[in-house]
């Protein structure tokens, strides 16, 4: 969302319109340059697109793991060797947190998430 602000400001700022609407108060001109300038750097610097389309990644990557869980689970006796398969799940896990090291981790969100899945799946937190 923020990416998306900083865009239109960045937009609507530079526009054509607004320029020649503050050609007349050349201070102000130069403080909206100052901040365009501002916002359009933040856009470059803060990444959110990639950040973005890591975290769906991710979050794919985790969803598929716990899709395989749950089938591993529920046919459990159906397996020749589900020690192995564990193994190749854990290994795909270990894969999948190295992938999210790079997004930004908030503690009181992560506490706050790890409580919500303990309810869900009827845990004390």
């Amino acid at each position: 969302r923020r990416q998306r602000v900083a865009h239109w400001v960045t937009l609507v700022g530079a526009s054509g319109v607004v320029s020649s609407l503050l050609s007349t108060m050349p201070s102000v001109a130069l403080v909206l340059a100052a901040l365009l300038t501002g916002v359009s750097v933040y856009s470059v610097v803060a990444q959110n697109q990639r950040l973005a389309a890591e975290a769906k990644d991710l979050h794919f990557r985790w969803n598929t793991l716990a899709g395989e869980y749950n089938d591993l689970w529920d046919h459990i006796d159906e397996d020749d060797d589900p020690g192995l398969r564990i193994k190749q799940l854990a290994l795909r896990a270990a894969e999948a947190s190295r992938s999210g090291c790079g997004l930004p981790a908030k503690s009181r969100r992560i506490v706050h998430w790890h409580k919500v899945v303990l309810t869900q799946h009827g845990v004390a937190a």
